[in-house]
């Protein structure tokens, strides 16, 4: 999402969406580049956690919990085109698309337990990938084993397809409406 308003911004997205590439593929290169910088960034970050606060991790438990945050990162690559889709037509999106982000790790037992939250909201929290990805990669991380995250990795193969689907049929939508209302450029 950020990737396409600062192109926006820059006046730049029509003459880097031309043939031969489309406004998808530049969306999706996009939000790969930008989750390999926060990858590293998060690396760092986690990295200095564990050695600041003595944490002790196994090996076994670090790649288990990549993985699952190869799945989660699959999901928010769906997940991210509706927010693209969104910037090219109402085009500053930005304070909307902050305040969901705070709801979904509010909604999701980010900042405290999903027990905490009615009993409606827990049923919504199953419904954001964040939920599963990281209550797998908790349990994960203080050597729980592979097993004991079966229902989060089986959520979140049915939850990534279902975003995948929705957010490629809005963001194809919300393109179209961006060429019918003349909003190509910022």
């Amino acid at each position: 999402m950020w990737g396409i308003w600062r192109e926006l911004q820059r006046g730049t997205l029509e003459s880097n969406v031309a043939p031969p590439m489309g406004l998808l593929e530049m969306v999706v290169s996009l939000a790969l580049s930008w989750m390999l910088m926060d990858s590293v960034i998060m690396a760092v970050v986690f990295l200095t956690g564990v050695v600041a606060f003595g944490v002790s991790l196994s090996w076994t438990a670090l790649l288990n919990a990549l993985s699952i945050v190869g799945l989660a990162f699959l999901a928010f690559l769906g997940s991210g085109l509706v927010s693209a889709g969104l910037v090219r037509v109402f085009k500053n999106i930005g304070p909307f698309v902050q305040i969901f982000e705070f709801l979904v790790l509010f909604i999701s037992g980010v900042f405290f337990p999903l027990s905490t939250l009615p009993r409606w909201l827990v049923i919504i929290s199953d419904l954001i990938p964040l939920t599963h990805s990281a209550n797998a990669v908790r349990r994960l991380l203080v050597d729980f084993p592979y097993s004991a995250v079966a229902g989060e990795v089986a959520w979140l193969l049915i939850l990534i397809p279902l975003y995948w689907l929705a957010s490629y049929a809005l963001f194809r939508w919300a393109e179209k409406t961006a060429r019918v209302m003349g909003y190509g450029g910022y």
